[in-house]
């Protein structure tokens, strides 16, 4: 895995933190506690190491902006690796580009993610007996 993790910092030409490679290690997750006790909602999928290796070709079509490595995302919604700051923390970049940090560090992001709890007949707002959907 150490390798690997060298391979995403020479084709992004930026650090990874030397505990990245834990976030293969943890259960699923989609969300993250915030220091405030807020939820964020994390855009799926976790990328494999070889799909942020390739990613890195595809930085300027997808306007990553320098200093960030995506690790979570369709590419248009993203949780990436922010080390633009002193520390490397994790922004969440949403497909108008819009940067927020989410976390810190690494470190803390890991320890505060979290699989949330499956709601129940969730339609998005669709009224059952008044939708032409079958549900």
């Amino acid at each position: 895995m150490a390798e690997r993790m060298k391979h995403i910092e020479q084709a992004w030409g930026l650090p990874v933190p030397e505990t990245f490679s834990t976030i293969y290690e943890r259960d699923d997750f989609d969300s993250f506690r915030k220091k405030d006790g807020k939820a964020v909602e994390l855009p799926s999928p976790l990328l494999t190491p070889k799909e942020i290796i390739n990613q890195a070709s595809l930085r300027d079509d997808w306007e990553i902006p320098d200093g960030l490595i995506p690790f979570m995302g369709d590419m248009h919604d993203l949780v990436c690796l922010d080390s633009t700051t002193s520390e490397i923390c994790v922004v969440l970049l949403n497909d108008e580009r819009s940067k927020v940090r989410i976390s810190d560090t690494f470190e803390k992001f890991i320890s505060g993610v979290y699989l949330s709890e499956p709601t129940e007949n969730k339609t998005d707002g669709v009224i059952e007996e008044e939708s032409w959907l079958d549900f």
